[in-house]
């Protein structure tokens, strides 16, 4: 059974014959990692993939290839590297960046021009990540401007597709599409949409409406590639929220997006890094044939992995809920902490052993010994 089948398997509640070992690898890491061995290291890309799956390969992990779609203002660069129009695709979103000196400080103002108005946004970027300063979307009016954005059926998907032929079956794409709730916040901040939806809800219904169908557009399109999954990003959601606000202003346009996905054939995944507790009988109806990444009380999250295993695990596949700071520590801690997670969530399958975050920090034998316990304790 290869990497592909053995994690499609499992997120899809299946009995794969070892539980999957998956971890998502900051950009630092990974530089350090590979410059430990002599060799160099940039970014996601196509021309770096096999690098990755390399590296994942030889620790013993099933490989996962990470991309996420762009959205605005661009807080992560990777998505640049697969989403791309042509010149007269886009002439209605002219995006353009201004570098300016604050204070000592590298800010970046983010102009979008489109033949209904214009927008601004400010923000610092650092190598791989930025901090917004200014939202894009001061004035309501201005979710108008969205509709200006490149029709996403017309993307060059190119670059795409030779990073689907180059993994091949060795890996598992995944690409994450933004929550209606994660784009409102990135466009308008979160601040301003939590008041919004207790002051204009008609308008915040509009709004995630537009935002909804250009996902949707994105996910159809992606699914007609052949990427094997997408994930829905709720990051934002996992700062905390009513199951009513959830119910009422987020799943039914998140489940939408999922439907649009399944029908294209994906495996689609609902992404909470947060609290996320009281909603994961909401997650698991919203269609999504899987969840993530089930943050314990530790980890900024609320959610018990047994807990959420035995009132979830029957209706979707979970993969998540290990504590990877452990990889930094001796193996005896590794180990205590894989049977937790095993014993918690593995019994009928259906489970993939994946970091609640990104690895910062691990040894490298550590990484390999996660393999190990997945033969010993793992396999079916």
């Amino acid at each position: 059974m290869n990497s592909k089948e053995r994690i499609t398997i499992a997120l899809k509640g299946g009995i794969p014959d070892r539980i999957p070992v998956v971890n998502i690898f900051n950009m630092n890491y990974l530089v350090q990692e590979f410059k430990i061995r002599g060799k160099t290291f940039k970014s996601f890309n196509q021309e770096n993939l096999k690098q990755i799956i390399d590296f994942q390969e030889e620790m013993g992990h099933d490989p996962v290839y990470y991309l996420c779609t762009f959205h605005e203002p661009g807080v992560v660069k990777l998505e640049q590297s697969f989403m791309e129009w042509k010149a007269e695709d886009q002439k209605d979103w002219n995006v353009e960046e201004k570098i300016v000196n604050k204070n000592g400080e590298k800010i970046i103002e983010r102009f979008y021009h489109t033949p209904k108005g214009n927008m601004k946004a400010v923000f610092k970027r650092e190598k791989y990540q930025a901090w917004i300063k200014k939202h894009s979307l001061e004035n309501k009016d201005d979710i108008s401007l969205l509709k200006c954005r490149p029709e996403p059926e017309k993307m060059d998907l190119s670059i795409l597709k030779n990073i689907i032929k180059d993994l091949g079956n060795r890996g598992f794409l995944t690409i994450g599409v933004p929550s209606v709730w994660e784009e409102a916040c990135a466009l308008r901040g979160m601040e301003k949409m939590i008041y919004d939806v207790f002051d204009d809800p008609i308008w915040v219904k509009e709004f995630f409406t537009l935002l909804m169908q250009y996902s949707i557009k994105i996910a159809k399109v992606l699914g007609r590639a052949k990427v094997d999954s997408i994930f829905v990003d709720e990051s934002y959601v996992g700062m905390g929220m009513s199951r009513d606000m959830y119910r009422e202003f987020i799943l039914p346009y998140d489940s939408k997006i999922i439907e649009a996905a399944n029908s294209e054939g994906m495996v689609t995944s609902l992404h909470n890094c947060g609290k996320c507790n009281a909603l994961l009988e909401d997650m698991a109806e919203s269609g999504a044939v899987c969840i993530e990444t089930l943050a314990s009380g530790d980890y900024s999250g609320d959610v018990d992995l047994k807990d959420a295993s035995q009132r979830v695990g029957d209706r979707v596949g979970i993969w998540g809920g290990f504590k990877e700071r452990v990889l930094a520590q001796d193996k005896q801690f590794i180990k205590e902490e894989v049977l937790r997670c095993f014993n918690a969530a593995s019994q009928k399958g259906g489970y993939i052993l994946r970091g609640i975050g990104q690895v910062y920090e691990a040894k490298f034998d550590n990484l390999k010994y996660l393999r190990e316990l997945a033969e010993e304790y793992g396999s079916h």
